[in-house]
């Protein structure tokens, strides 16, 4: 698993930076057929590595990442990167409140006492096995490396769909919808964690 550090300096979210004491894992996924890190993760324009993460992730000449002024922000992203091998981008310091689930009739795995780690999955057009493979094998490494360093098991970690269904997250179907066109479901996941 590749883990390029791209911090997002110049978002709403990091300029917010609000403390975060997390207490568990929302994996997510775009809703989008751009399988692309670079839609999403761009270096700010004060990152002394500008130029060679933009070799690496890849240039995103429409301004749309998620580095800007818009309210919201997972702490990974994790997608193809120039190369169009997948890797795994850190936008966002785990100490930080993420901007990714929203809010649910119990409140929001964004914020303390029920704050969670959170990274997204770049979507495709939902077809590609070899690609949902690459992915979901740096999803599980992503998350085993996650639970490690926190002393975490597998059990603290949620899709968003599973976030809602709790009553701490908006009413999206991520990641699940995506691992049911390949036979799995977020207890398959989590065992792969395990495992790992």
């Amino acid at each position: 698993m590749k883990i390029i550090e791209c911090l997002h300096t110049e978002s709403r979210c990091y300029k917010a930076a609000e403390e975060a004491f997390p207490v568990g894992i929302v994996v997510h996924s775009t809703g989008v057929n751009n399988p692309w890190l670079a839609r999403y993760v761009h270096p700010s324009k004060a990152d002394p590595n500008r130029e060679a993460l933009l070799a690496v992730i890849g240039k995103n000449k429409y301004g749309n990442s998620w580095n800007r002024n818009v309210k919201k922000s997972t702490h990974y992203m994790v997608g193809k990167l120039a190369d169009g091998t997948v890797g795994v981008a850190h936008i966002l310091p785990e100490g930080y409140c993420a901007w990714g689930v929203g809010n649910g009739k119990k409140g929001s795995y964004n914020y303390n006492p029920t704050a969670h780690i959170q990274f997204e999955v770049c979507e495709d057009n939902l077809k590609d096995a070899a690609y949902f493979k690459d992915c979901c094998n740096a999803a599980v490494s992503l998350c085993a490396d996650i639970c490690r360093r926190w002393g975490w098991d597998e059990s603290v970690i949620v899709s968003h769909k599973e976030a809602h269904a709790l009553g701490y997250a908006s009413n999206h179907g991520d990641i699940d919808h995506w691992l049911k066109k390949f036979g799995m479901t977020m207890d398959d996941f989590r065992a792969d964690v395990r495992e790992l």
